[in-house]
């Protein structure tokens, strides 16, 4: 099978090697210029409210870099419209560029023409393999599709060819954790907290992902993080309060915590999560410290006699 499985290797790298014709040679080289200017310009960080300002720039002057913001800019604003006009103009005015079938897969995808879309996409791939986020778009038409293993596929390879792909990260993240494959999941997440150290999706899956692999010590140390940058979250350390209760038995630590939980809900700290009621919770634990350490106190006291 080991042996099955270098040919087979063998055999895809012959045919991805394969000759072009003559006309795709000279539209590759072409698009290098693009990959090499703009990478993944379209992960940039462009407000909604540029579409129209970047949209009239290229009316006045064309240039296609500038068209590229203006159709991100269009697309965060959910303005279809003018993300066609911008893509057929990019197709038209440079065709060896991914940009013009990648914003048209975009606008389809947004419109359910799920066939025009991944027809697009995966003409934006021909033109530049190597650029992630087009893998992504791929990805997500796929998963629209129900395609979900080509789906999860390509979203591995847009995190491959460019790692500042969030989103893929975090969307892998939770796949690999409803498919219990907890180290994976915990990679894609830890991918994101590099960039965003405290992105509560990515902190949240790393805590429940370190609880499936009996860390529970890790899962507190997200948790911990995450009710610090989120104090008015009452989730946060109400899932601190059950893994010392219900995990690691700690008793006296479950109820300080839920006692904390109490207090800042009953100050108006807390905004979200502010419906828990825990005085039974903290009646519940309070007989059963008192126990605790009354039993406690007995066997100590016994120890002394004998």
């Amino acid at each position: 099978m080991k042996y099955l499985s270098l040919f087979l290797s063998f055999l895809f790298l012959g045919c991805a090697s394969a000759p072009k014709s003559s006309t795709d040679v000279v539209a590759m080289e072409k698009s290098k210029v693009y990959r090499q200017s703009v990478g993944s310009v379209t992960q940039s960080s462009l407000k909604p409210g540029l579409c129209a300002k970047h949209t009239e720039n290229v009316r006045v002057k064309w240039d296609w870099r500038d068209a590229v913001m203006a159709a991100n800019s269009c697309l965060k604003a959910n303005d279809l419209i003018r993300v066609d006009e911008i893509g057929n103009e990019l197709s038209t005015r440079n065709p060896a560029a991914p940009w013009g079938p990648y914003f048209l897969a975009s606008v389809a995808r947004e419109k359910g023409q799920l066939e025009r879309a991944i027809w697009m996409s995966e003409l934006a791939i021909r033109r530049a393999t190597d650029i992630g986020v087009l893998h992504y778009l791929k990805g997500q038409i796929l998963w629209n599709k129900k395609e979900y293993g080509p789906a999860v596929a390509s979203f591995e390879k847009s995190t491959q060819l460019d790692d500042s792909i969030l989103p893929a990260h975090l969307f892998l993240g939770q796949v690999y954790y409803r498919d219990q494959d907890y180290d994976k999941a915990s990679k894609h997440y830890y991918s994101v907290l590099k960039v965003e150290p405290r992105n509560p999706v990515a902190l949240a899956g790393i805590a429940e992902s370190q609880l499936h692999d009996n860390n529970p010590q890790g899962a507190l140390n997200a948790y911990h993080r995450l009710a610090e940058a989120y104090p008015s979250n009452g989730q946060y350390l109400l899932r601190i309060a059950e893994i010392y209760e219900y995990v690691l038995s700690d008793w006296p630590q479950a109820l300080s915590t839920y006692r904390v939980l109490n207090e800042n809900i009953k100050r108006g700290l807390v905004l979200k999560g502010s419906e828990y009621s825990l005085t039974a919770k903290i009646k519940e634990l309070e007989a059963a410290t008192s126990n605790e350490r009354t039993v406690a106190s007995s066997d100590d006291k016994g120890a002394r006699r004998k």
